[in-house]
């Protein structure tokens, strides 16, 4: 197994491209993300994953592909390692299998006429068009035959040692391309079939990776950008989430039995459930972290505002901090939620609370029907079931609100008003999105899906 930095730049996150068979690093050297280094892991003929170079990493995301994914999670589980993000794209962890993965014949007859000729026509099977296939082929592997029928060897041995030692819910999101000829689409969902995240993208097996990880692992600077141009305007178009605000507050004042003495709030945006709290609790002493901070009228003048990344600073902050952590409709933003939940269980003081809204599956999911935008929404039982056994859920409740526009130009301006649309190469024409925005007689709808949740540490003693 070989491992490369691809791209380096000292940067604090890193992404591991687990690539698939028959590549070598040439086909990813000129990937860019920025704010993470890239490293590619290709040649499965020996499983030697050396773990050195990540220790000096605060987030590990990794993007498996094809033969990869499986090769992926026997690396994970061997090593032991924690990984931030993890996303399976056009692969399965049933890889030589003839309803899961690539049918049985089809693997061995690669194995037993593979040539220089043969190779080229699985490199060319591997792409959907003739400027995929020119782009890889100015990037292309150069691997010696042999060497080729080995790896395809070591994985078929390995793969039929571990046959049935995997499942599939340590994957964050999986990735299926319509048009791809090497791992039948139809056996990839199966493979994955129950698997909350799926996406599936018009590609073949070789995606546009610079598109796909853009689109996959979230770009918090441009969300704080989106944020602050919005606003000026958030609080005129953002009925929605200062309903969510005053819901939580609600909730959250039925479940406290004392008055909190220390509140962080993550991501407050401008303001509605702080103005709420700081009035029910006056003497309580407040911290306010955000991309983009924003002022927020009728708070103390000692609170403490912070323009920083809630999701990793709060890894800083010592045990036992605060009474209270909250954030509403700001965690769907976060990498690593799970992660986030430990630090967050750890931060907060023993019987403290941690209240919470975020969205659910299917939340604004006609805007996801004609952008095809990645799924980042966890259902219910999956919150509760990242919550750490150090802490009780003591309320849990969904709703749904839907709102009705006059159009889908006006659903656009309501998503750019409000920071929505803060993701990466999700742009499209104002009429791409008219024309495939779903419209009913009562005009274009638009539907949240709230969820709220509050935690509550228990005593230490």
């Amino acid at each position: 197994m070989k491992q490369e930095f691809t791209s380096f730049e000292n940067n604090n996150s890193l992404i591991i491209i687990f690539a698939g068979w028959g590549m070598s690093a040439d086909p990813f050297r000129q990937l860019r993300i920025e704010g993470c280094d890239i490293m590619t892991v290709w040649d499965y003929s020996v499983v030697n994953f050396d773990t050195t170079p990540l220790a000096r990493y605060d987030d590990l995301y990794i993007f498996a592909w094809s033969f990869g994914v499986f090769m992926a999670q026997s690396v994970i589980k061997q090593y032991k390692i924690k990984p931030t993000l993890k996303i399976a794209v056009n692969g399965s962890l049933h890889p030589i299998d003839d309803l899961l993965g690539i049918p049985e014949d089809i693997f061995q007859g690669t194995l037993d006429r593979l040539d220089s000729r043969n190779l080229e026509k699985f490199y060319r099977r591997m792409c959907d068009s003739r400027e995929t296939y020119e782009n890889f082929r100015s990037h292309m592997p150069q691997r010696d035959i042999e060497d080729l029928r080995n790896e395809l060897l070591s994985i078929s041995t390995l793969y039929r040692s571990y046959a049935s030692a995997y499942g599939h819910s340590t994957w964050d999101r999986v990735i299926i391309a319509e048009n791809d000829r090497i791992f039948p689409p139809d056996n990839l969902r199966q493979e994955w079939d129950g698997h909350n995240r799926i996406r599936t993208i018009a590609s073949g097996h070789m995606p546009d990776w610079q598109v796909l990880i853009e689109q996959e692992i979230i770009d918090k600077r441009l969300v704080g950008e989106k944020f602050s141009k919005s606003a000026s305007r958030y609080d005129d178009n953002a009925s929605v989430q200062r309903e969510i605000a005053h819901h939580l507050h609600t909730l959250w004042l039925a479940h406290t039995t004392e008055s909190p003495s220390s509140i962080l709030e993550i991501g407050y945006g401008t303001g509605f459930l702080t103005a709420l709290y700081a009035t029910s609790w006056p003497l309580a002493d407040l911290s306010l972290w955000d991309l983009a901070p924003q002022p927020v009228k009728g708070i103390p003048a000692n609170t403490n505002i912070t323009a920083c990344d809630g999701e990793k600073l709060i890894a800083d902050v010592p045990d036992d901090t605060f009474d209270v952590i909250t954030s509403a409709s700001c965690i769907q933003w976060f990498q690593s939620l799970p992660k986030f939940l430990y630090h967050a269980a750890r931060v907060v003081k023993s019987r403290g609370l941690i209240v919470l809204s975020t969205f659910g599956p299917q939340n604004i999911a006609e805007v996801s029907e004609v952008t095809h935008l990645p799924l980042r929404y966890y259902s219910a039982d999956e919150l509760r079931a990242m919550i750490p056994e150090n802490c009780d859920v003591i309320a849990l409740e969904e709703s749904e609100m839907k709102l009705n526009f006059p159009s889908p130009r006006h659903v656009m301006s309501h998503l750019r008003n409000t920071g929505v649309n803060a993701l990466r190469h999700t742009a499209m024409t104002v009429t791409d999105f008219t024309r495939g925005y779903p419209v009913t007689s009562s005009g274009a709808p638009l539907t949240y899906r709230p969820i709220y949740i509050i935690i509550k540490k228990r005593s230490n003693e």
